[in-house]
C-alpha cells in the first residue's frame, strides 16, 4: 500500500498473475495435485479489487482435507519448481496433460508439499526447517523431470525435524526471510512466541542435499518454527484472521 496509509484487514497479496480470459490456471495443492480453472470461471471481486469481497479458495476448488500452495498460468513453457516437507525438491516439466485434476509429483508415504513456484528465471531454491535451518542452492542443478517422477533429495533434515517452507528467488539480492518461532507444547493458535527478519544475504549458499544455516535462535521455551517466508520487495503480514500484523525491523543473525 501507500507510505503511512493505514492497512485493512486481508490487506496483504500474495501472488499476482498476469493471464487472459483465454486461458487456464492451474492450483496446486499440498497433496501434490494440480487443479485446472478456466479464467473465465473464477469469480471477479468488482472492476476495483477488494480482497474482503472475494470468494474463499478452499470453498471454490472444494478443498476438504487439502491446501492450497500456489497458483500458476498453464503454459507450455512455465515449468514449476516443488519442494516437500521431508525435504525433496523437483523441476516438473510442462507437458500438463487435459485434464481437470493430475498429480505432479508421486510422494512417498506420507509426505506433502510445502511450497511450489514456477521455474522460469529463478535463481536459488530455498528451503526452512522447523528446526530452524535455512538452506540455499542453486536451481540450475535440477533437471525436468516428468508428472509421475518422485523428484531429488533436496535438504538433509536432522532427527525429527520436517521442511516447513520451500520457495525460490530470481535475485538472492534486497530479499527477506521471516520466521515465527514458539513452543511445539502451545495449543494452536495460543503462542506468537517471536518473529524475526533477516537479509537472505546473511545466509551463505550450499549445495543442494546438504544441512542448512541457523535461521533463527530460539528463546524461552521456543523449540521449532512453525512459519518461515522469503519475500522480495515490501513485506506484509497478516495474523490467521486476517488482521495486520507489524513485522519487527530487519536484524543479524
Amino acid at each position: 500500500g501507500e507510505s503511512g496509509a493505514k492497512r485493512k484487514k486481508h490487506d496483504a497479496i500474495a501472488t499476482r498473475i498476469s493471464t487472459s480470459t483465454r486461458k487456464d490456471l492451474g492450483f496446486v495443492t499440498n497433496a501434490g495435485r494440480l487443479l485446472r480453472i478456466h479464467v473465465g470461471d473464477i469469480p471477479s471481486s468488482g472492476t476495483e479489487f477488494d480482497a474482503t469481497a472475494g470468494v474463499k479458495i478452499r470453498e471454490f476448488l472444494g478443498l476438504k482435507n487439502e491446501q492450497l500452495l500456489g497458483v500458476f498460468d498453464i503454459s507450455s513453457d512455465n515449468e514449476l519448481l516443488l519442494g516437500t516437507r521431508d525435504g525433496v525438491v523437483k523441476r516438473v516439466a510442462a507437458d500438463y496433460p487435459a485434464k481437470d485434476d493430475f498429480e505432479l509429483i508421486a510422494l512417498k508415504g506420507d509426505d506433502e508439499l510445502v511450497g511450489v513456484t514456477t521455474a522460469n528465471g529463478v535463481h536459488e531454491c530455498i528451503f526452512v526447517t522447523s528446526d530452524a535451518q535455512l538452506l540455499r542452492f542453486d536451481a540450475n542443478v535440477l533437471r525436468a523431470q516428468g508428472r509421475a517422477a518422485s523428484g531429488v533429495a533436496g535438504i538433509n533434515l536432522s532427527s525429527g525435524a520436517k521442511a516447513i517452507y520451500f520457495g525460490t528467488v530470481t535475485s538472492p539480492d534486497e530479499v527477506q526471510v521471516v520466521t515465527a518461532a514458539n513452543s511445539s507444547d502451545a495449543l494452536a493458535g495460543t503462542d506468537a512466541g517471536s518473529v524475526k527478519v533477516s537479509a537472505l544475504s546473511e545466509f551463505p549458499a550450499k549445495g543442494r542435499a546438504t544441512g542448512g544455516v541457523r535461521a533463527q535462535k530460539f528463546v524461552r521455551n521456543e523449540d521449532q518454527l512453525y512459519f518461515a517466508a522469503v519475500v522480495a520487495g515490501e513485506t506484509l503480514a497478516l495474523a490467521a484472521d486476517g488482521k495486520p500484523i507489524d513485522l519487527p525491523e530487519q536484524a543479524k543473525r
